[in-house]
């Protein structure tokens, strides 16, 4: 389950009241859960609500979307594929 219908202040506000400051302490309240959130799955959350606010700035239904920046310190993986994976 996405954890911002979880968080209360979010859940229940109307897009037009959504501010950046709003998500931001709903980020805080996910890395402060004790559920074992990785940031790359707040992160994930994040890009998910990004989204719904650009469609909704795009679609009309919101003057402007809120700012809503990522955490920092997300581990990625980089793989390098070989010669012969390239050329299949």
């Amino acid at each position: 389950m996405w954890g911002y219908l979880l968080f209360g202040p979010l859940a229940n506000a109307k897009l037009d009241d959504i501010t950046g400051k709003l998500i931001a302490k709903y980020t805080a309240w996910r890395k402060a859960a004790a559920d074992g959130n990785s940031i790359a799955a707040i992160n994930a959350e994040l890009r998910t609500l990004r989204r719904l606010f650009s469609l909704a700035e795009e679609w009309g239904i919101i003057q402007k979307a809120p700012a809503i920046h990522e955490l920092s310190g997300q581990k990625s993986r980089e793989r390098v594929i070989s010669f012969e994976e390239e050329a299949a």
